[in-house]
């Protein structure tokens, strides 16, 4: 499974490279397709063409998961300021 990392020979052009695994942050849940339809997010979408766009992605879903969720308690820091500069 795998992430992407910067190409330390091309930092210029902001060029990505696969790396060998795929790290999800921690407590990080993938979706299914229908999960994924089911969120507040898509509320107020036509499922259809959601439908078509994440069905791309069915092929290696285990393997790169196009969207998941993580779930923060009150008081958790999520980013702060500089992370990622």
């Amino acid at each position: 499974m795998p992430i992407l990392k910067d190409d330390p020979e091309k930092p210029e052009e902001g060029r990505q490279e696969p790396a060998d695994v795929i790290v999800l942050p921690s407590g990080a849940e993938i979706l299914s397709l229908d999960d994924i339809l089911k969120t507040e997010l898509f509320d107020d979408v036509e499922e259809k063409p959601v439908r078509a766009v994440l069905q791309r992605f069915k092929k290696n879903w285990d393997e790169y998961p196009p969207i998941w969720r993580r779930t923060f308690e009150d008081g958790d820091i999520i980013c702060e300021e500089g992370d990622f500069d």
